[in-house]
């Protein structure tokens, strides 16, 4: 992922290498439009010097918490 924002509000399966874990973000603005929730934000791929954002629901991942 070089660059880009993908959000995925149910359980992800696995987490690919390459993204490293910004914290918890609450309500997210993604292109305009306001997210409610509370979502785990990582940024990557740092293997491709990319700098996408992948923002995972915080509440269905509660293992990668």
């Amino acid at each position: 992922m070089k660059n880009g924002v993908i959000v995925i509000n149910g359980k992800l399966g696995r987490l690919l290498e390459g993204f490293e874990s910004e914290g918890i973000v609450a309500d997210p603005e993604v292109d305009g439009r306001q997210l409610t929730g509370r979502y785990i934000k990582y940024n990557g791929d740092i293997g491709v010097n990319g700098k996408g954002t992948l923002l995972l629901s915080a509440e269905k991942n509660r293992s990668l918490l």
